[in-house]
């Protein structure tokens, strides 16, 4: 896993010569922080500029997760709901069988 931040140790530890380091538009860093120092250095930093992707990152990957497992939960509810009013009406069902079989066992 590459870490946050690429210095020039790691870097330069890789098997093959890093010809560049890019990162896009996204703001990842703290205000007052460049991650990117080391590889501006090194002159191998590039930025990508806007593209259709650009407001895609982790954090709007994550909240994309968060929100469709909610989505998830709730179908599952709704489907758990259902299938509790679904089983009360098959009992209620079974009774009222059950009862006219005992009326017209009586009757005979």
């Amino acid at each position: 896993m590459a870490p946050t931040v690429p210095s020039k140790g790691f870097l330069e530890s890789l098997p093959n010569s890093v010809q560049a380091v890019y990162h896009g538009p996204t703001v990842s860093a703290p205000p007052g922080q460049d991650f990117y120092t080391d590889a501006k250095e090194m002159g191998i930093f590039k930025e990508i500029t806007s593209h259709p992707y650009s407001h895609v990152n982790a954090d709007s990957i994550v909240a994309r997760i968060l929100k469709s497992r909610e989505l998830y939960e709730e179908r599952q509810r709704v489907k758990g709901v259902k299938g509790i009013g679904e089983e009360a009406v098959r009992r209620r069902e079974e009774m009222e069988r059950e009862k006219a079989e005992k009326d017209k066992a009586a009757l005979a």
